[in-house]
């Protein structure tokens, strides 16, 4: 929608996307006015499959859903997913007069488009219109993407963009909608198959956090306990140096009780009222980004990567095989179950975007290897489209609405990859073994016992590899026999299915 606060008598753009497999002949905004329906037509905006339409906020509250008319009949589309059927209006989208919520003391307003203020004291201050209404909306570009969960960060009250310095648990910000708008997003996100995971942080709270404060104002207070003061109240540890963060102590029974043990604790609330699916907690120690994140950057990047995580003396580049023994001795000290259910990510909120670092064509590269390794790949949200950062926070940059900006090439790369990866059970669960590591080529097996698939991936050119047995292309038409090399002239990223028993396609 074109205005998050429309007043009484404002206009209001509101914008679809349908899929060209639906076939629309024709896609209607049906709101409700007066409380009559009223239907408006939208108009398609060129070859692209957006459909919009105005309408005028009559009343207070108006609720609307998109009426699409196909070949096959009508379908609806509401707040809650596609329909084919009638349905009520008590899951319509809705739209409202009530005022956006006031900004508090520490924000600096920005509009969407804005530059992010990286490297500068602003750089956390900087707060845009987005809110989790937001990401509801567009539930099914994520579904058309192939996404199966969100990974939001965190939605607590706090005073920074990023909310790691939580002011309380008790409720979502309202500036992101509160506690009703990530029930709704939840809601709607089930309805399409998506799950949701929070984000918390266990290690420490902001300095204006409730049970700080509490702290701070009685040394005998419980919530005293609850952080590691050394000199009340002027010396207490911190995360990572930073006085806004105060560490939180576990030894501490109640604190264990309020945070994340038992039915009333922060964790099981919002699974259990919210709808959250899970909980990604955050200073859980590093341990994914050195068994994956880092040895990619460092084999891709041919350069020291280690600057970008705060270490004051860089390895030398990894080969491919360093990468490969790097990894394996990561994996080794860790049961298998937890290796595919850890996640795999090429970067994230904390780092650069890595085509900055390594550029587009050993991106797809990476991206490869993210989406058929062992593990569960998580997207930072942009990196489909090309969003480009220097640093962790030029990487937070809003995403980009307007499709004319997208790379759009790279985003059906993502997709490829995302539809490959769900479509063989091999690439999920199964096996792993390298076959190949040299300085600029690795390639290794994924196999289950109905499967056997091969990835070959290349920083750059190299001697030819030999296929040994027959394999089909995944990805194109390069389909091997026996005695086939692999692709070597350049970077990239293949994969092929093993033909088990033959040398020969067809034979």
């Amino acid at each position: 929608m074109s205005n998050l606060y429309p007043a009484l008598g404002d206009l209001v753009e509101l914008r679809v996307r349908v899929g060209s497999d639906l076939c629309a002949k024709a896609v209607y905004v049906r709101s409700t006015v007066d409380g009559a329906q009223r239907f408006t037509e939208c108009v398609q905006e060129g070859p692209s499959q957006w459909w919009a339409a105005t309408t005028r906020m009559v009343n207070a509250r108006m609720g609307y859903r998109f009426l699409i008319a196909t070949g096959a009949g009508a379908l609806t589309v509401n707040a809650a997913g596609l329909h084919e059927y009638e349905v009520t209006d008590a899951e319509d989208f809705r739209l409202s007069i009530d005022p956006a919520p006031a900004a508090p003391g520490w924000a600096v307003p920005a509009r969407w488009e804005d530059p992010v203020a990286h490297g500068t004291a602003q750089g956390v201050r900087h707060l845009c219109d987005g809110d989790l209404g937001g990401i509801r909306e567009h539930l099914d570009q994520l579904v058309d993407l192939g996404v199966t969960a969100i990974y939001l960060t965190p939605v607590f009250p706090a005073t920074s963009n990023h909310r790691y310095d939580a002011a309380t648990f008790e409720h979502v910000d309202p500036l992101l909608g509160g506690d009703r708008a990530l029930q709704q997003l939840t809601d709607a996100a089930h309805a399409r198959g998506l799950r949701i995971i929070g984000d918390l942080t266990l290690n420490h709270t902001g300095s204006t956090h409730e049970w700080f404060t509490a702290a701070m104002a009685d040394p005998q207070s419980v919530e005293a306990g609850f952080y590691l003061f050394s000199d009340h109240p002027h010396a207490y540890e911190t995360f990572a140096g930073v006085r806004t963060m105060p560490k939180l102590d576990h030894r501490e029974s109640q604190l264990r009780q309020r945070l994340f043990e038992g039915p009333g604790s922060v964790v099981h609330r919002y699974l259990a009222r919210a709808g959250l699916d899970g909980w990604r907690i955050d200073v859980a120690q590093s341990a994914g980004h050195a068994a994956f994140t880092r040895p990619v950057w460092s084999w891709l990047a041919e350069q020291d990567i280690d600057r970008y995580w705060g270490v004051p003396a860089g390895h030398a580049p990894y080969t491919g095989q360093t990468m490969a023994h790097v990894m394996d001795a990561w994996h080794a000290r860790i049961p298998w179950r937890s290796r595919v259910h850890s996640l795999n990510l090429l970067d994230s909120h904390d780092t650069p975007r890595l085509p900055g670092i390594v550029g587009r064509q050993r991106y797809i590269v990476a991206l490869g290897l993210m989406l058929t390794m062992p593990g569960v790949p998580m997207l930072f949200a942009g990196d489909e489209i090309g969003t480009e950062g220097v640093d962790p926070e030029d990487a937070r940059r809003p995403f980009r609405w307007n499709p004319a900006t997208w790379d759009q090439d790279l985003l059906t790369v993502h997709r490829r990859l995302i539809e490959l990866r769900r479509a063989h059970a091999a690439l999920v669960d199964g096996g792993f073994r390298w076959v190949h590591t040299d300085d600029d080529v690795v390639a290794f097996e994924r196999v289950t016992r109905e499967q056997t698939i091969l990835v070959h991936a290349a920083r750059g050119a190299h001697p030819p590899l030999v296929c040994a047995a027959a394999a089909v292309d995944l990805l194109g038409d390069h389909h091997l026999n026996a005695g086939d090399s692999f692709p070597h002239t350049g970077a990239g990223i293949g994969v092929w299915q093993l033909v088990t028993g033959s040398d020969r396609l067809g034979g």
